[in-house]
C-alpha cells in the first residue's frame, strides 16, 4: 500500500484533504528454503493542525497471508487480536466516537488479496508506527527459486466509489467503503530499507538480484543476506525481485511453527516437489512419488495421539495427485497400514 510511494488522503469533520505522509519504511524479508516470512514496519505522521483519521489498502501478493499486526504510538504498543468482522468494527466505532485512537485491519470484501487498514484519532504531530508480518511461498521458475516484492501498484487498487473529501469522518467510518488514505503517487520521498536473510540446510549455490544492485554477504554455506544499494531517502523505482538456489532444488522440507500463546499447538507445513528438475533447469520431469509416514503410538503420546492423527489426515489430503503413500505405526512394536 503507501509504502510504495503513495501519499496518505485523510477526512476530518467538516473540513478539506490533509496529508499523512509515509515517513520511512523498513522491509525485512526472511527466506528458509522456500518459506518467505516478510516484515514492514511503516511509520506514518500526522503533519495537519487536526485529529486526523481514515483507511489505506495494503496490496497482498497471490497466496500470502497475514500472520501479525502491531501499532505502536507514543510509547505504548498493540498486537492486534482476530475477531469477527462485526465485532472488530463495533469496537472500532466505539474507540473512535469516544475520542481513542483505534486501528483495524482486515481482508476485504470482495478479494483476499487486498488488507484494509483503518486508522482512527491521531492527533497532530503524533507518528504511528504499523507493523505488518506476511508469509509467503516462493516459486520455482527455470530452475531457481523466484522470489518478487512489488513496489508499484495501479488505481485497480483503490475502492471504485471513493467518497468525497468533504464528508465526515463519522460518515466515514459508517461506511463499509472507507476513504483510502491516498489518491495519488506522491513525489515526497521518504527513508526506506529492505533487506533479505537466506537460510537453507542445504548449500546455498547462488543468490541476486535483477531489478536492484545489491551486495550480497556469504556469511556460510546455508546462511546468505543481501541489501540493496539504491535505498534511503528515495522512492522505490521497481519491484524487488530475487531469484536464489540450492545444491538439490529437488529436496522435501518441513516446517515447525510454536507460538507462546498457544503451548500446546505446534504448526507443521510439509513440502514435496512435484516434479524433479533436470540439467536443463528450464524443462521438468515428472517422477512418481511414495511417501512414507511414521506415526508414534506409544503410551507417552497420551492425548497428543489424537492431534497426530489428524496431522496424518491433514498430510493425506494434500499429497500430490497419483502419489504412493503407506503409514507405519509404531510403539511398542511397528506396523504398517499397507504390507507393501
Amino acid at each position: 500500500g503507501n509504502e510504495h510511494g503513495l501519499e496518505n488522503r485523510v477526512v476530518l469533520p467538516g473540513a478539506g484533504t490533509f496529508r499523512m505522509p509515509l515517513i520511512s519504511n523498513n522491509i525485512d524479508a526472511k527466506i528458509y528454503e522456500s518459506l518467505v516470512m516478510i516484515q514492514f514496519d511503516q511509520v506514518y505522521k500526522n503533519i495537519s493542525s487536526q485529529v486526523v483519521g481514515g483507511s489505506y489498502i495494503f496490496p497482498l501478493q497471490t497466496g500470502m497471508a497475514v500472520s501479525e499486526l502491531s501499532v505502536t504510538k507514543g510509547g505504548s504498543t498493540w498486537i492486534a487480536e482476530v475477531k469477527s468482522r462485526d465485532e472488530v468494527d463495533n469496537i472500532f466505532r466505539q474507540a473512535v466516537v469516544t475520542g481513542l485512537f483505534a486501528l483495524k485491519a482486515e481482508y476485504t470484501e470482495n478479494s483476499l488479496d487486498l488488507f484494509q487498514v483503518t486508522i482512527g484519532n491521531v492527533k497532530p504531530e503524533e507518528e504511528v508506527r504499523i507493523k505488518i508480518v506476511v508469509f509467503q511461498q516462493a516459486v520455482i521458475i527455470a530452475g531457481s527459486y523466484q522470489f518478487l516484492l512489488p513496489q508499484t501498484y495501479t488505481q485497480r487498487y483503490q475502492p471504485h466509489d471513493s467518497q468525497s473529501d468533504t464528508e465526515t469522518f463519522q460518515q466515514l467510518i459508517d461506511d463499509e467503503n472507507l476513504v483510502p488514505l491516498f489518491d495519488s503517487y506522491a513525489q515526497r520521498p521518504y527513508h526506506w530499507t529492505f533487506t533479505l536473510t537466506l537460510k537453507s540446510a542445504q548449500k546455498i549455490t547462488s543468490l541476486e538480484s535483477f531489478t536492484y544492485k545489491s551486495s550480497v554477504v556469504h556469511e556460510e554455506d546455508g546462511f546468505w543476506r543481501a541489501t540493496l544499494d539504491d535505498q534511503g531517502d528515495i522512492l522505490p523505482q521497481n519491484d524487488i525481485n530475487f531469484q536464489f538456489s540450492v545444491e538439490d532444488m529437488n529436496s522435501p522440507s518441513m516446517y515447525t511453527q510454536a507460538n507462546e500463546k498457544y503451548p500446546d499447538q505446534v504448526a507443521m507445513m510439509l513440502m514435496f516437489s512435484p516434479f524433479k528438475l533436470t540439467a536443463d533447469s528450464t524443462k521438468i520431469k515428472s517422477v512418481p512419488k511414495e511417501y512414507v509416514i511414521l506415526l508414534d503410538r506409544s503410551g507417552s503420546m497420551g492425548k497428543y495421539l489424537q492431534r497426530a492423527i489428524s496431522a496424518v489426515e491433514s498430510v493425506l489430503n494434500n499429497l500430490p495427485e497419483n502419489s504412493l503413500f503407506n503409514i507405519i505405526s509404531f510403539g511398542a512394536d511397528y506396523e504398517p497400514l499397507f504390507p507393501r
